[in-house]
């Protein structure tokens, strides 16, 4: 009855975190076997149990700024998947989004950028418990590749969000020409 997506399993398969639009927005978490749903964070994005299932990694930010990398759109969070209050990462950070688990359940892989300048976005990683953000250097890597197009400084650009971290590599999909791949 709501328009419901982005849904992500939790590692052991017996719960799945959701974007849903009922009630203004959030993520929801429900039994893989059914039941009723229980939201669990208002107005977050792009679930992603941690590998122990204990968190859920999210981001905040509006719908109109999803095609596009607007720097000052996004703010990261983990809450507990049993529900509790959220806590904010990186709010030194002038937009996050799209966070994905690294394999340790330590450390945070996630689109953003440290500032209004056009040079700042690309995909940090971070700890989960403080410490410095580093900066991967990946869209130095996809800009010759024709992955990322286009100005941060007017928010009209190709991104390349990640999606999973799986051992050392990273799955994402990128626009190349018409495709999406």
């Amino acid at each position: 009855s709501a328009d419901d997506r982005e849904p992500a399993f939790s590692p052991d398969g017996g719960k799945v975190a959701f974007r849903s639009e009922r009630d203004g927005g959030g993520i929801y978490v429900v039994s893989a076997i059914g039941g009723q749903e229980r939201l669990i964070a208002r107005e977050g994005r792009t679930p992603q149990f941690s590998p122990d299932g204990q968190w859920i990694a999210y981001w905040t930010g509006g719908s109109k700024s999803l095609d596009s990398f607007s720097p000052g759109i996004g703010k990261m969070y983990v809450v507990p998947s049993t529900g509790a209050s959220p806590r904010q990462l990186r709010p030194d950070f002038y937009g996050c989004r799209y966070p994905i688990w690294a394999p340790d359940g330590q450390h945070l892989l996630f689109l953003g950028a440290p500032g209004r300048s056009e040079t700042g976005g690309d995909w940090w990683v971070t700890q989960l418990e403080g410490g410095q953000a580093v900066q991967t250097g990946a869209y130095a890597a996809f800009v010759p590749l024709g992955f990322v197009t286009g100005s941060l400084r007017t928010g009209n650009v190709t991104t390349v969000d990640p999606s999973t971290w799986l051992g050392r590599h990273v799955v994402f999909s990128a626009r190349q020409g018409d495709a999406m791949n």
